[in-house]
């Protein structure tokens, strides 16, 4: 079968998917647009390079798309986000390839929008595959069940051998010191719930607690943590190529998000050993058992947050126990083939439909 994956921004969970599609007999094509974008793409799979886009509609795009179908006579396209999903489409159009989309994402979808129609509403979709149950009963609405499935993103810890090969540390902080850490974007973001987790900091005020958070933030949100009573506890480092590297060694990850998907970084905290307290919203709760691999707590809420980072601050123990449960959890939930073998079956679905 010839898959044509359509992105420009293919992160480690997706090329190890395509590596795995390749060895299970696909021909996978990748798009690209850029030498740095090529680079990163999969030995195993033909780069195949097209004009940049950032928009639903690009022409140049959906030309160079559409001659690839044909040329390489693709059966599935597998389309990674809404304009990689809306390029595919058109392109698509009168052409035997069938097209699905990838949504992880829990963001509104309004009617009234009819950009909606060009990716995730389009009639002409042959597929959805969806990240967490709550985003498929979202679609439901929408999108017939039957054109639907649930796939959580996998993770395989033998990615973390680079990590804990060459582990960093954030300077300033004491030895003895416990590290709660939170990888995110949060800039014009408030829904990733710094400016929440920041509050809670503060009632850990004198303690020897310390956060690490890494990710790009709002000058509110510095300015909240530098004038609060935890300013000393509180070390914002912005946007690190290499965040990861930070992860091993760590008490805890938190992800104090009010709406969010399935967090990678809640994966990659996992394979570090790393405990996770995580809010009560659909998502990123699924990746967590309370009280087994972590703990799940009352969003939108300082003082949750504080308590729960202070419980496992005063049993060091099972904080560990908590990593190390999440990681057999990872390593064993959430892999590859599982992931694999849902694609391989709904792009086999799609073809002979």
């Amino acid at each position: 079968m010839n898959l044509l994956c359509v992105s420009h921004s293919i992160d480690i969970i997706n090329y190890g998917m395509l590596q795995a599609m390749s060895k299970e007999g696909f021909h996978v094509y990748v798009t690209y647009a850029s030498e740095e974008e090529k680079q990163v793409l999969p030995q195993d799979c033909t780069p195949l390079q097209i004009p940049h886009f950032r928009s639903k509609f690009k022409w140049s795009a959906i030309k160079a798309v559409r001659a690839i179908i044909k040329q390489y006579d693709i059966d599935v396209i597998y389309a990674l986000n809404s304009a990689d999903l809306s390029i595919a489409l058109f392109a698509s159009y009168f052409t035997k390839a069938k097209v699905v989309g990838y949504r992880g994402t829990q963001a509104k979808i309004r009617r009234s929008d009819l950009t909606y129609y060009l990716g995730i509403l389009n009639p002409c979709i042959s597929h959805v595959m969806c990240a967490t149950a709550d985003i498929k009963e979202q679609l439901s609405r929408y999108i017939p069940e039957k054109k639907m499935t649930i796939n959580p993103k996998p993770y395989d810890v033998k990615w973390m051998d680079d990590v804990f090969a060459h582990p960093k540390k954030a300077e300033g902080i004491p030895e003895d010191a416990f590290q709660v850490i939170c990888l995110a974007n949060t800039k014009n973001r408030p829904f990733k719930g710094l400016r929440i987790l920041i509050e809670g900091m503060h009632l850990l005020h004198g303690s020897n607690i310390h956060l690490i958070h890494l990710g790009d933030y709002d000058n509110a949100d510095l300015e909240l943590a530098q004038q609060g009573p935890a300013a000393p506890q509180i070390h914002l480092l912005g946007q690190h190529k290499d965040a990861i590297h930070y992860l091993p060694g760590k008490d805890v990850c938190i992800c104090p998000s009010t709406r969010d998907a399935s967090p990678r970084s809640l994966r990659e905290a996992m394979a570090c050993k790393v405990a996770c307290i995580v809010t009560d919203i659909p998502g990123a709760k699924e990746l967590v058992v309370d009280g087994e691999t972590g703990l799940i707590i009352q969003p939108n809420s300082p003082e949750a947050i504080a308590e729960s980072i202070r419980y496992l601050a005063s049993d060091r123990e099972k904080a560990i126990a908590f990593g190390l449960a999440g990681y057999e959890r990872i390593r064993t939930v959430y892999t590859m083939e599982k992931y694999v073998a849902n694609l391989k079956k709904v792009f086999h679905s799609v073809t002979h439909s």
